[in-house]
């Protein structure tokens, strides 16, 4: 703990200090932090022994309660997904609202030519 807290401190994570405190295990991760948060929440909700007392996440120290409410969180992938999806719906509804006078106009010749062949 006193060579991890002095790598925190030279590295400029004044707020993990307090953190090192105890039995302590420390996980690097190099991309979704998400899917690590989750299985890390999971895995102390299985044993009791494990506590999560926080970390460091974009740079900036966060809480214990910050890890669990990430975890709580979709993915990124699935965050961007959800965007897209928001962005892509109202396009959908602007290019059917302007499909929509053509295409009652198709249908209207469609029972008018049909009516003329059935006379």
């Amino acid at each position: 703990n006193t060579l991890a807290r002095f790598g925190a401190k030279e590295a400029g994570y004044d707020g993990l200090s307090d953190m090192l405190v105890g039995p302590t295990a420390i996980t690097f991760i190099k991309g979704d932090a998400s899917g690590v948060a989750k299985a890390l929440r999971d895995h102390a909700k299985e044993n009791p022994l494990l506590v999560l007392k926080g970390g460091v996440i974009g740079g900036k120290t966060v809480s214990a309660a910050d890890v669990k409410a990430l975890a709580d969180l979709p993915s990124r992938e699935v965050l961007l997904a959800q965007i897209a999806g928001m962005l892509q719906a109202p396009l959908n509804k602007t290019a059917n609202l302007l499909q929509a006078p053509m295409r009652k106009a198709a249908y209207g010749l469609k029972a008018l030519i049909e009516s003329k062949d059935a006379a």
